[in-house]
């Protein structure tokens, strides 16, 4: 059995805004789902994605 440090496991699975580039250890992070892929955005960001720049 293959055994990680919690850091490599979150580092693995770090979620980051698809705008900005913040990761889920700055800020929230949402998902959504867009042509079949997964995206994350955050709080920040959500209203440019919904209304544009």
């Amino acid at each position: 059995m293959i055994k990680f440090k919690y850091d490599d496991i979150t580092k693995y699975f770090m979620k980051k805004c698809s705008y900005c580039g913040r990761s889920e250890e700055e800020v929230k992070i949402l998902v959504y789902h867009f042509k079949g892929k997964e995206n994350y955005v955050c709080a920040k960001c959500l209203p440019v994605m919904i209304h544009g720049e």
